[in-house]
């Protein structure tokens, strides 16, 4: 499994950087599922066993502007940047991919560069939720003050209602 997994890694960072048999194809969801690796705990391993999956990350940001993808189309680069900011934030609430990401020096540098002036809305939002998880900060559930929330749904074939009660 994990050659697979390096040979897809190497496609991947050819695509984003436009080598050889991909420097006619652009990054997108038909040529890099980097993300959806990601998701599944049990493929994170064999992400980061690959020296060059946090490497490729980083600079699938396209934070460089000298690039090869620069010149890219706006919306492929806010596409690139927003999936590779996900795909970040998936790995850093996995306790390995967490403790991989903040010992490569490039992470943490690259995130904030995203949130001060990501492509989108969405990939600064992805940045900073990245950043969060990665920080020493932890969440306390605080009870003074607080209502709490009841959600109910029921659904049919033709309609979903739901209602959300606070009490």
């Amino acid at each position: 499994m994990q050659p697979h997994v390096d040979a897809l890694v190497e496609n991947w960072s050819q695509c984003v950087h436009g080598v050889g048999v991909y420097a006619r194809s652009k990054p997108s969801g038909d040529t890099i599922f980097a993300r959806e690796l990601c998701i599944s705990d049990a493929n994170k391993p064999l992400l980061l066993a690959n020296k060059d999956f946090i490497p490729y990350l980083v600079d699938a940001l396209l934070l460089d502007p000298d690039h090869p993808r620069a010149g890219m189309q706006e919306e492929l680069k806010v596409w690139c940047q927003q999936y590779h900011c996900e795909a970040i934030a998936q790995l850093a609430v996995f306790e390995p991919a967490h403790d991989a990401l903040l010992q490569d020096g490039s992470v943490v540098p690259a995130l904030e560069a995203v949130c001060e002036g990501g492509l989108s809305e969405e990939a600064r939002d992805l940045a900073a939720a990245a950043l969060a998880a990665l920080s020493d900060r932890k969440l306390q559930m605080v009870m003074d003050g607080q209502k709490h929330v009841m959600l109910s749904c029921e659904c049919s074939r033709l309609l979903c209602c739901c209602v959300l009660d606070a009490y």
